[in-house]
């Protein structure tokens, strides 16, 4: 299978996307590939300053904005698209 082969805006999973869709699928309850974590930053902070700095890195990085299809694949594995706007919201929370 080419990994460069599009239909329109679907992909086919790279070998690695693949590997860990598959290892998902199977052992979803062992968040292996999930990461997660905080920032505590001391002082002021602009909120809306550090939503737009967000958006603009989720916009200019496809592979930050990269959907998984599922069962759209002739194999049916997933295929990935990347979308034009995808909104992630940061959370703060004042303490």
């Amino acid at each position: 299978m080419n990994l460069f082969r599009s239909l329109g805006n679907l992909h086919p999973l790279t070998s690695a996307q693949k590997d860990i869709w598959l290892d998902q699928a199977v052992q979803a309850q062992v968040p292996l590939y999930n990461i997660c974590g905080h920032v505590e930053i001391d002082g002021l902070l602009d909120p809306e300053r550090l939503q737009r700095a967000v958006d603009r890195l989720v916009q200019r990085h496809p592979a930050l904005r990269t959907v998984l299809r599922e069962g759209q694949g002739e194999d049916g594995l997933p295929l990935q698209s990347f979308v034009d706007d995808l909104a992630v919201t940061v959370q703060i929370h004042d303490t």
